[in-house]
């Protein structure tokens, strides 16, 4: 008798900081994040008003999620204890990343918005993206639960280190 592989989720993460209102949606279940909660490929990571939140990643990178906030992990690869592939999508907020170093030439880190992608090697960076208005309170939130008036404003700061690519297109 043959079983079928099961896939099984690997953590890429986890909370290390915690302020305020943060959930983390997995799966579509919404649920309020503590010091360490895992993350992983899929979650996403909404804060309100008050929340803040920092998510240590397994390779030593750092996801500083500032309030009002919506940032997804897309993907998390590693190969053996190096970061090889990661991407985020972020629909609006503040996210400060510093990101370890690549396993390989080929690796990339990468943040998609609704109007930029950002590859990245070993650098420390953070996203702005407009809040859209009349966003609704309830953090399980996704495109279709609102239209833009405007599209949002991308902005880059590049902190340190270097290899930042930019492009304007996005979700």
């Amino acid at each position: 008798m043959t079983f079928p592989m099961l896939a099984i989720a690997e953590d890429s993460g986890e909370v290390t900081y915690l302020r305020g209102a943060v959930w983390v949606i997995k799966d579509g279940a919404c649920t309020f994040a503590h010091i360490g909660t895992k993350v992983q490929k899929g979650d996403v990571i909404v804060t309100r008003a008050s929340g803040r939140a920092k998510l240590s990643m397994l390779d030593g990178s750092s996801v500083y999620i500032d309030r009002q906030s919506r940032v997804e992990i897309q993907d998390y690869t590693m190969r053996e204890n190096l970061l090889q592939n990661a991407s985020f999508l972020m629909l609006w907020g503040k996210v400060r990343f510093v990101v370890s170093k690549m396993s390989q030439q080929n690796s990339g880190f990468g943040v998609q918005t609704r109007t930029a992608v950002f590859d990245v090697g070993g650098s420390e960076f953070a996203v702005v993206v407009t809040e859209p208005e009349g966003l609704p309170k309830w953090p399980q939130i996704s495109l279709q639960d609102f239209t833009y008036k405007k599209m949002p404003d991308t902005k880059l700061f590049l902190l340190s280190g270097s290899g930042v690519g930019t492009s304007t297109h996005g979700v």
